[in-house]
């Protein structure tokens, strides 16, 4: 279960996502560039691991009263609160798409819990 919170009190609540097995809520990157050398080959920088460069690709069959608070959530917050097996994080949605199989893209920018 995912749970999208906003950052200020809301009086409708918390929305509570039920993901289904292909979303794709489990990948993790690391802060990586690479360039070319001179010489023909490359460099690459790594900055290692960072919870802020994980995006969160959530599926979920919801009615249209979750769809439309999501909806709300999207238009009127910047930064919301998410939820999951993983801990607390902040961050963003980038994209909200279709109806009723939902696909919510949120991009994370921190862990707020340990």
């Amino acid at each position: 279960m995912i749970v999208l919170m906003s950052p200020v009190f809301n009086a409708d609540g918390n929305i509570h996502v039920k993901p289904l097995p292909d979303s794709n809520l489990d990948g993790v990157s690391r802060r990586v560039s690479r360039r070319a050398t001179i010489d023909g080959g490359v460099w690459v920088d790594d900055f290692g691991y960072s919870d802020g460069d994980r995006t969160l690709s959530i599926k979920s069959n919801m009615d249209r009263e979750d769809y439309a608070r999501v909806k709300d959530f999207v238009q009127r917050y910047g930064e919301l609160v998410l939820i999951n097996d993983d801990g607390v994080f902040t961050g963003s949605i980038e994209s909200l798409d279709s109806y009723p199989t939902v696909e919510i893209t949120f991009l994370m920018k921190e862990r707020i819990n340990g």
